[in-house]
């Protein structure tokens, strides 16, 4: 601190320096950055230090006051450290929430697409089954009627008894994704 020149001069620059320090935190148009306020503080306070010391006439009165605007400064960046650590805390909250909104619309945009799923088996698959089935229900009337091959039958049976097989597949996947939305 011996380094310091002592004197008014010394003093206005010192202390100039640190209210222009204070003003510059933030430019025009730039937002408020909350460790602004601290970071202004630890800087006047190390300056009044150092103008205090600088400015002082009584060399016994130096120690006295560097102390004392030291463990002002201790204090200062202590609040600092602990304005940052809340900062952070508030930070990580912020995240897991956004992690959390994430996983949901996620979750929600998988439901969507089963409910579009069932949707389109429904109306699409089963209704062409359903209305295979009936067809060839007809079918193996008209082939009894008119005294159609035993080939015949047999084939119009077998397709019967698979489109009623994948109309009950259909309706299971359907009450599956359904059942998944529920």
């Amino acid at each position: 601190m011996s380094n310091l020149s002592s004197g008014p001069a010394a003093g206005q620059t010192v202390t100039m320096r640190a209210r222009l320090a204070a003003a510059g935190l933030r430019r025009a148009g730039e937002p408020a950055r909350p460790g602004a306020p601290a970071a202004a503080a630890i800087g006047t306070v190390t300056a009044a230090l150092a103008a205090a010391v600088a400015l002082t006439q009584h060399p016994a009165a130096q120690p006295a006051i560097a102390v004392t605007l030291f463990c002002l400064l201790l204090a200062v960046t202590g609040r600092f450290i602990r304005c940052n650590r809340e900062s952070q805390d508030q930070t990580e909250l912020l995240m897991a929430q956004l992690h959390d909104a994430r996983d949901a619309e996620a979750a929600a945009a998988a439901l969507a697409e089963r409910s579009r799923i069932a949707g389109e088996l429904h109306d699409e698959l089963a209704h062409a089954l359903a209305g295979l089935a009936i067809q060839l229900q007809g079918a193996r009337k008209l082939a009894d009627t008119e005294d159609a091959s035993a080939g015949l039958r047999a084939a119009i049976a077998r397709s019967a008894d698979l489109a009623k097989e994948g109309l009950t597949q259909a309706r299971q996947a359907v009450g599956a994704l359904r059942g998944a939305l529920s």
